[in-house]
């Protein structure tokens, strides 16, 4: 068996959804499939056998993504072909969708946030704080460049993620070279902040 990482993208409109499975190493679609409620030529009187009937769902556009999903991930012809199993999900955070794969798989399945999804977590729960759009704000773009800096180093990620609130009140003898803190010393201005400067 082969394992590797999918980027999973949905796309849900009332009667229409499609779904497709992207390599995460390659960037390259994988699979995909379509989900209809509706066939406008089934609705203006032609019989199904007069063309292609593009509607192949009874369900609700929220049951779409769930059974899409376990139709690529466990039911895939292409996949079982060539022996290969999906053993990582990168997405949204719909838990229907990783509920529904889990429960049809026979192996373990992860599910791992896409970097936007994982920021918008994220600056949701700081506006819960009340805190002001442009603090939020900062906290997401400082969130996404500790990751896409860090990328395919999860001890170097994690380190850099604790050091954001810290670097956010003027300590930084943990910062690395790349936030430019250390060149500027106590002069360091912080651009995006409010009166850019720490919370101090």
């Amino acid at each position: 068996m082969i394992k590797f990482a999918n980027n999973f993208d949905m796309n849900l409109r009332l009667a229409f959804g499609y779904t497709s499975l992207i390599g995460y190493y390659s960037g390259k679609v994988i699979s995909y499939n379509t989900r209809s409620t509706r066939c406008s030529r089934c609705e203006h009187g032609h019989t199904k056998s007069d063309h292609d009937c593009r509607k192949n769902f009874d369900g609700s556009a929220r049951a779409m993504e769930p059974d899409m999903s376990v139709d690529l991930v466990t039911n895939n012809k292409l996949l079982k072909e060539e022996n290969v199993i999906i053993s990582v999900l990168i997405g949204d955070d719909d838990s229907s969708a990783i509920a529904a794969v889990r429960q049809e798989a026979s192996h373990e399945v992860e599910k791992w946030s896409d970097t936007n999804h994982a920021k918008k977590n994220l600056t949701s729960r700081l506006y819960k704080l009340s805190l002001s759009a442009k603090v939020v704000n900062y906290f997401g773009q400082l969130f996404v460049r500790v990751l896409n800096h860090h990328k395919g180093n999860v001890e170097d990620t994690a380190e850099a993620l604790k050091n954001i609130v810290p670097h956010a009140y003027g300590t930084h003898d943990k910062c690395k070279e790349w936030l430019k803190c250390h060149e500027k010393d106590n002069n360091f201005i912080y651009k995006d902040l409010p009166k850019k400067t720490t919370f101090n």
